[in-house]
């Protein structure tokens, strides 16, 4: 199985194809992508407290603007638990309890978001906090977004890099609605078709490392299990220092293990949701040098990406 290098290093997209050269179909993942961390400004108490609680902090990192309202999906139980939608403030929250999801929508005098800010959310939430608290499926304005749990001291941090190194476009239009697929050819010749597609792209960089998203998307027509025995994305890199360059810290909504011939498999988190049809799990990420991503993406005689379940 090949890939192909189908974007610049900036949206970088490692797309696998299909037996006999035909390539599977790209996610419309925009780069960068909105990022969403969540972090506390205040707690008290410990996790042995009955008392315990915190004063939680989501900030939501927009690289491009926004007219007309915006909305923020994601799945979380362990945050369900915690924070009463009531708590919600700078946002219209509601949590399903069902499917554990939380939609925040804009404000009414909100709406409105400039390119390369960031959107301030806050809530109270009982217990202590935990930066491994279950994050999964975050999506803003129905787009696939990367949404993580920090320190607050790492979040600023986090959103410093991001603001510094965006050099998108920043123009003010909806969300796109995603690009008509071609059709095959006529009598084509039938082939298996793949079960993931693992995208990067690189939401900011600086002297010595850059920050990055990596997201795993569902093209089959099943629900993919997730934990220690669910699905796994094996990505073939030249060898096992270019892997540990690209994933010098992360990615935090995924586990990776590297093998010393290059392979960094990613397995979703014990707590995070399966995968079903079409759905996206994504994670940020911070790595050394971009070249080695660039060069993973680039060999023309090796296999660089792999999937299975």
């Amino acid at each position: 199985m090949n890939t192909r290098f189908l974007a610049p290093l900036s949206g970088l997209v490692l797309v696998a194809t299909l037996a006999g050269g035909t390539p599977a179909q790209a996610a419309t993942l925009p780069a960068p992508v909105p990022n969403a961390i969540v972090s506390a400004s205040s707690s008290w108490g410990t996790a042995s407290d009955s008392w315990a609680g915190y004063t939680g902090v989501l900030q939501i990192w927009v690289p491009d603007a926004v007219s007309g309202g915006w909305t923020l999906t994601f799945q979380s139980a362990g945050l369900g638990r915690q924070a009463q939608v009531s708590s919600f403030w700078n946002a219209n929250a509601v949590f399903d309890p069902v499917t554990n999801t939380f939609t925040l929508t804009s404000p009414s005098w909100g709406g409105d978001v400039a390119a390369n800010s960031v959107l301030d959310v806050g809530f109270n939430a009982n217990g202590a906090f935990d930066t491994s608290v279950d994050l999964a499926n975050c999506k803003f304005n129905g787009q696939p977004c990367v949404i993580s749990a920090m320190t607050s001291q790492s979040a600023q941090q986090t959103l410093a890099n991001l603001k510094a190194g965006y050099q998108g476009g920043g123009s003010a239009t909806p969300t796109p609605a995603p690009s008509a697929t071609p059709s095959p050819s006529a009598t084509p010749v039938p082939v298996a078709s793949p079960k993931l597609e693992v995208l990067f792209s690189i939401s900011s960089s600086w002297d010595g490392g850059y920050s990055g998203n990596v997201a795993v998307k569902n093209l089959s027509s099943k629900t993919l299990k997730a934990g220690a025995n669910g699905w796994q994305a094996p990505l073939k890199f030249p060898d096992a220092a270019t892997a540990q360059d690209v994933f010098k810290s992360g990615p935090w909504n995924f586990s990776v293990n590297i093998a010393g011939d290059g392979t960094a498999t990613l397995k979703p988190k014990s707590w995070a949701a399966a995968l079903a049809p079409g759905d996206v799990a994504a994670s940020g990420f911070n790595g050394g040098s971009p070249a080695n991503l660039q060069k993973a993406a680039d060999a023309d005689s090796r296999d660089v990406l792999t999937t299975s379940c």
